[in-house]
């Protein structure tokens, strides 16, 4: 009895042991996971970046246009009542 005894402990050591690999191996693939998940974040905020400027640069070329015609508009109303 005392064999069985000393196995089934040697067993519950051993699972004891397997399951404490399995977590450090879950650990260092979460940590894997969070690095790229960081990474393409990063990526992200880069392009995020770039379409906000690029969306700010598009909104004053319009408003470029737009006062232009205002102002193209404003020359030809002056420059009709002028002839009159």
């Amino acid at each position: 009895m005392t064999k069985q005894t000393t196995t089934k402990t040697e067993e519950s050591e051993t699972s004891k042991i397997i399951r404490l690999a399995d977590i450090y191996k879950l650990r260092e693939e979460k940590e894997k996971e969070l690095a790229f998940y960081n990474k393409k974040m990063e990526e992200l905020k880069t392009k995020l970046f770039f379409i906000k400027k690029e969306m700010e640069v598009t909104t004053f070329i319009i408003d470029m246009i737009e006062k232009e015609k205002i102002t193209i508009i404003g020359q030809a109303t002056t420059t009709t009542q002028h002839k009159e």
